[in-house]
């Protein structure tokens, strides 16, 4: 998950309906002492939100 691979930042979907073809809006930010450092984070972290997602695995029926 991209949380887990940019702790430092603050990453928030804002989805107004679910399914396959929705698009989401997502608030990002982080906070650092230089802001170009800052900057290529949040970058990084949007480019991997943007990439092509593999479909995760269903939990079998009656499961959890």
């Amino acid at each position: 998950m991209v949380r887990e691979e940019f702790p430092d930042l603050y990453l928030k979907s804002r989805p107004v309906s679910f399914g396959r073809e929705v698009r989401l809006a997502v608030t990002a930010s982080g906070a650092g002492r230089e802001v170009g450092a800052v900057a290529a984070r949040l970058e990084a972290a949007l480019a991997r939100l943007r990439a092509p997602q593999k479909p995760r695995a269903t939990p079998a029926s009656g499961a959890g």
